[in-house]
């Protein structure tokens, strides 16, 4: 996607014609407290494609990664703590992933960085080796049995917290099983975000431009769409339209608008949503439970594969529509 508002955009502007000489001269002169704050702002404008696609272009990775490790920038915190975060977000460019995966000394300098007191720090390492781990397994696009331990997780931006508690607090009034990082964080965080996601039947996607922003919340969103669990998108902010990334994934599906609807509206629709999703997966199980079984007393009488027609349209739950 080629957003022209990207392109156009100062940063992104200069991050084209300078990215590589910028961070050559900073680290050679030891500025190392301005290119800390010149990584910063590139945070909320990596989630973009183009840009990723850009500091791959012009070599920003190895620079990134020299940031990433470089001891002054360690001590201090901050610069290390953002290109790490810079880097987490393009691990979700392909040629950068690569890169990364084959860059043995960064990996092992990113398990020491497990034993870090930066909670951030702890949180974009785990991310990028726990990607790691989820290629070597070949993770692929299926459906994974849930195995009903929750009814809902809560996917959310931690700047969105307050309204997300106000939901969760409702859902467990009412009975639910709710999934939320704030009450189930055992272990490792990635490998307990992947459990909640493999075990619940629902997610919610809380979005907002920070949840959008965040390589963190994008990690967990395409890992409940690879998984193909049903989402249930929550407009957190307002005004606030999903694209990139997020608008992919929540294409097709119904927004809850929080700030338009209020909360207490809106968590009645939400509720409706959830009925109407069971009422589609009890449907389900209910027609699957009445196939009487194929019994064949040969291979001679085991039919040939059909074809594997193409699929049209769209489920009768992503056409329905709120009034």
């Amino acid at each position: 996607m080629n957003d022209p508002q990207v392109l156009d955009h100062p940063l992104f502007v200069t991050l084209r014609d300078t990215l590589v000489s910028l961070l050559h001269n900073y680290l050679n002169n030891q500025t190392i407290y301005q290119l800390g704050k010149d990584i910063s702002s590139l945070i909320s404008l990596v989630q973009h494609d183009q840009i990723k696609d850009e500091i791959v272009k012009q070599q920003g990775l190895p620079l990134l990664i020299r940031c990433a490790t470089e001891p002054e920038l360690i001590k201090q915190g901050e610069g290390n703590k953002w290109s790490l975060e810079i880097l987490l977000a393009l691990t979700f460019n392909k040629e950068a992933f690569n890169n990364i995966k084959n860059n043995i000394g960064f990996i092992e300098h990113l398990r020491t960085l497990l034993h870090s007191t930066d909670d951030d720090v702890k949180r974009f390492v785990e991310g990028i080796l726990w990607k790691l781990e989820q290629d070597k397994k070949g993770i692929e696009s299926t459906t994974v049995p849930s195995n009903d331990q929750y009814d809902i997780m809560l996917s959310y931006s931690h700047r969105n917290k307050d309204l997300c508690y106000a939901i969760y607090d409702r859902l467990i009034k009412d009975g639910f099983r709710v999934w939320i990082d704030r009450e189930n964080m055992h272990g490792s965080p990635m490998d307990a975000m992947a459990h909640a996601i493999e075990s619940c039947q629902y997610v919610l996607v809380c979005m907002s431009e920070e949840y959008k922003q965040s390589p963190c919340c994008q990690l967990e969103a395409q890992y409940a769409f690879q998984k193909r669990r049903p989402l249930i998108p929550l407009i957190m902010t307002s005004r606030y339209k999903p694209d990139g990334w997020l608008g992919i994934i929540v294409s097709g599906k119904i927004y809850i608008d929080i700030p338009k609807l209020t909360i207490d509206s809106a968590y009645i629709v939400l509720k409706k949503e959830i009925d109407a999703y069971r009422k589609e997966r009890n449907s389900l199980d209910e027609a699957s439970s009445r196939k009487p079984p194929l019994v064949h007393d040969s291979v001679s009488q085991i039919p040939a594969p059909s074809k594997i027609l193409p699929t049209t349209g769209m489920t009768s739950n992503a056409q329905r529509s709120i009034m």
